[in-house]
C-alpha cells in the first residue's frame, strides 16, 4: 500500500512540473521508462490523470516539434549506409544519412520503442506489437500484436531471419516472418524489467539486459529457450545491449549516462567505454566504420563513438588562416598515426598542429596501425574554416530619389539566423524608408524584422531568421544579396556629399551569424551612397569635355535647358551656376586647374 501511495505522489509531482513548465518533464519520462507504457488499468489511470493536467501545457507543446522526442533506439542499415533511430513519443523512425543529415523516414506508428535492421528490412516495436518494413519499397509488410504484460520493447533477429521481441514484463516472443506467426519463446526466468536483446551468433543464443539494480546479463539458448545468467553486473539499469564483431558486449548504463563494455569471455570486470550521454538507450554497432551508435532517450539525439579512436581539437571553427591543434587517442596501443585534414594536407604524429588556409567545412580522418590491424575514424565536418563577409554595396541617386542598397553576404557554412546592425549617417542625411528580402537569398526565411530603429541617430537592427523547430532550410553556403534597404536622398542634397552604410555593432546591437552549432561575427565592409552624375557634366554624357562648357553657356545666355540635376553644373561649388563655373571647367580641362567640386 505504501508503495502505491509513493507512486501516486510521484505522479502528482510529475504532473505538477508538466503543468508548471509547459512541457514533458523528466519525472514523467522516468515513469514512462520504468513502466514502458504498461497496458494495465493502473498505468492507464495514471496516464489519464497526467493527460488531464497536461492540457495546461498544450500551447507550449504546439509551438514546435523536434525530430526526436524520446530517442529510444538506433540501428545501422549497412545496405543503405545510414542509421535509423526511433523517436518514441513522435511514433516515427528518423533517418541519419552518411553526412549526418537527419530526416523523418516513416511515421504514424503511435509509439516507437526499439528497432533492428536485418538486410533490407527494419523491425520496429510499438509497445504492444511489432512492425516490419521492407526498405526496398518503404512499405509495411508485417504487423503483429502481442498479449504483452508490460510493453514490447527490445528486438533482434537471428541468422535464420526469426525475430525476437522482449516483453518487459518477463517474456520473449519469437516471430516467424514467413507466415507472420509467433510463439511465446520465454515465459519466465528473466530478470525484472528486461529491456533489450542481441543475437550472439558465436554461441547461438540471445543476450538480454534489464532495467533494475544489479541486473545480470542473461543468455537464452535458442535450442531449448532456457535462461541462464552469464554475469551478475555491478551496476544495472541497462536500457540497451549490443555486440561488436570481436564479441565484446556493450551495455547502456542509463542512469549513469554511460556505456560499459564486457570482453567476449565475461570473466573480467566491465570497463567504461563512453560517458557524457543523456540516458543512453538502444545501441548498435556499425562494423564498416567501427562506430557504436548510442540513442539518447533524454538527450533526444544519437551519439556516435568510435570503438578504438578519438579526435579532439582546441578549436573547431574560426576565420582563415585557422590554426588547429589536433590530438589523437586510442583504446589500444598504436604503432603509427596518419592524419588527413580534409584540405589535402596530412601529418604523421599523434598530436599535430595544422593551419587551414582556404575556407570550407572539412572532414578529418585519423588512421592508425596497431600490429596487423588498421583502424580509421572520420569526423564529419569537424572543422569550419571561415572567410565570411557582409558588405553594403555602393549606390548613387539623384536628390529626392529613393535608392536601393543591397546587403551582400558571402558565407562558408549554412546559416539559420543573421543579426545585422545598420548605420547610415553622413552628409546626405538619408532617411530609411523600408526594407525587404524578396528576390534575395533569404526570401524563404521565416522572419525578417527590424528589432531596433533610431531615426535620429540613423541606426537600425535587423533580424533574419528561421524557426529553430521548423523545417525551413537555412542559407546555403554561397554569396549574394540577403537584404535590400530603401533610403531616400533629400531634395536639397549637394553633389559631392556622401553617406556611409556601415555594418558595425553599436551599443548592444551586435553583428552575428548563427549556424546550427555556433555563432560568430563575419568580416564587415561599409558601402556608400552618393549623388549620381559627374560634377560639371552639365549635358549628362558621363564625360567632362568642351560640350559641357557649351551646354552651360546655352543655359546661362541662350535659354537652353538646365543641367539635370541642376546643381551638377555648379562646378566651383559656390551654390549658384554662373560664368565662373564655365571658367572653372575650362581651366580644369585645358589649364591644369582644380577638379570641379559641386
Amino acid at each position: 500500500m505504501w508503495n502505491k501511495v509513493l507512486e501516486i505522489v510521484f505522479v502528482f509531482r510529475a504532473a505538477y512540473v508538466l503543468a508548471r513548465e509547459g512541457g514533458v518533464s523528466s519525472d514523467i519520462r522516468m515513469i514512462f521508462k520504468a513502466n514502458r507504457f504498461e497496458g494495465g488499468y493502473k498505468m492507464k489511470s495514471l496516464l489519464t490523470f497526467i493527460g488531464l493536467i497536461a492540457l495546461l501545457a498544450i500551447p507550449h507543446l504546439a509551438a514546435g516539434e523536434n525530430l526526436y522526442d524520446g530517442c529510444e533506439s538506433v540501428a545501422y542499415d549497412a545496405n543503405g549506409n545510414r542509421y535509423l533511430a526511433t523517436s518514441g513519443y513522435n511514433g516515427s523512425l528518423v533517418e541519419i544519412d552518411s553526412n549526418g543529415i537527419e530526416s523523418v523516414y516513416m511515421d504514424g506508428f503511435g509509439m516507437t520503442y526499439s528497432n533492428c535492421v536485418c538486410g533490407d528490412t527494419v523491425y520496429v516495436t510499438t509497445g504492444t506489437g511489432l512492425v516490419g518494413i521492407d526498405m526496398t519499397n518503404d512499405s509495411v509488410f508485417l504487423e503483429l500484436e502481442f498479449p504483452v504484460i508490460q510493453s514490447a520493447d527490445g528486438v533482434t533477429t537471428d541468422t535464420a531471419g526469426n525475430v525476437y521481441v522482449v516483453d518487459t514484463g518477463g517474456r520473449i516472443y519469437k516471430v516467424y516472418v514467413s507466415d507472420s506467426s509467433y510463439t511465446t519463446f520465454v515465459y519466465s526466468g528473466l530478470a525484472p524489467w528486461t529491456q533489450d536483446a542481441i543475437f550472439d551468433k558465436a554461441h547461438n543464443r540471445l543476450l538480454v539486459a534489464g532495467f533494475s539494480a544489479g541486473a545480470p546479463v542473461q543468455a537464452i539458448d535458442l535450442e531449448d529457450s532456457s535462461v541462464s545468467n552469464v554475469v551478475v553486473t555491478p551496476y544495472g539499469f541497462y536500457d540497451g545491449i549490443t555486440m561488436d564483431d570481436k564479441g565484446n558486449t556493450y551495455l547502456s548504463y542509463a542512469t549513469a549516462d554511460q556505456v560499459i563494455v564486457y570482453d567476449g569471455t565475461f570473466t573480467n570486470p566491465p570497463t567504461l567505454f563512453s560517458s557524457g550521454h543523456s540516458w543512453p538507450a538502444g545501441t548498435d554497432y556499425n562494423p564498416n566504420d567501427e562506430i557504436l551508435a548510442v540513442a539518447n532517450f533524454e538527450g533526444n539525439r544519437v551519439d556516435f563513438v568510435h570503438l578504438y579512436l578519438d579526435i579532439s581539437t582546441d578549436v573547431t571553427w574560426g576565420q582563415v588562416p585557422l590554426q588547429v591543434e589536433f590530438t589523437g587517442s586510442s583504446r589500444i596501443p598504436v604503432d603509427s598515426w596518419t592524419w588527413y585534414f580534409g584540405d589535402g594536407e596530412t601529418a604523421l604524429i599523434q598530436s599535430p598542429t595544422h593551419t587551414y588556409q582556404t575556407p570550407g567545412a572539412f572532414d578529418v580522418t585519423l588512421e592508425t596501425v596497431s600490429g596487423e590491424e588498421t583502424h580509421s575514424y572520420t569526423s564529419r565536418n569537424l572543422i569550419y574554416a571561415l572567410a565570411d563577409t557582409i558588405a553594403a554595396v555602393d549606390t548613387d541617386g539623384d536628390p529626392g530619389e529613393a535608392v536601393e542598397v543591397d546587403i551582400y553576404v558571402a558565407n562558408t557554412i549554412p546559416l539559420n539566423a543573421m543579426y545585422i546592425p545598420i548605420t547610415y549617417q553622413g552628409a546626405l542625411e538619408l532617411t530609411l524608408d523600408s526594407f525587404k528580402t524578396e528576390g534575395c537569398r533569404t526570401a524563404h526565411f521565416d522572419e525578417l524584422s527590424r528589432t531596433y530603429f533610431n531615426e535620429e541617430n540613423c541606426q537600425a537592427y535587423f533580424k533574419i531568421s528561421n524557426n529553430p523547430e521548423g523545417s525551413t532550410p537555412g542559407l546555403d553556403p554561397g554569396q549574394g544579396t540577403i537584404l535590400k534597404l530603401y533610403l531616400t536622398i533629400p531634395p536639397t542634397a549637394t553633389p559631392g556629399n556622401t553617406s556611409a552604410i556601415e555594418l558595425v555593432s553599436f551599443s548592444t546591437k551586435v553583428l552575428r551569424f548563427y549556424s546550427q552549432d555556433f555563432y560568430y561575427a563575419p568580416i564587415d565592409a561599409a558601402g556608400e551612397v552618393s549623388l549620381s552624375g559627374l560634377c560639371g557634366d552639365a549635358d549628362g554624357s558621363e564625360a567632362l569635355n568642351i560640350l559641357d562648357v557649351t551646354y552651360l553657356v546655352n543655359y546661362l545666355y541662350k535659354n537652353g535647358p538646365a543641367p539635370e540635376p541642376e546643381n551638377i553644373g555648379d562646378a566651383d561649388g559656390s551654390g549658384t551656376i554662373n560664368i565662373l563655373d564655365v571658367t572653372h571647367i575650362v581651366n580644369y580641362l585645358y589649364k591644369e586647374g582644380p577638379e570641379p567640386v559641386c
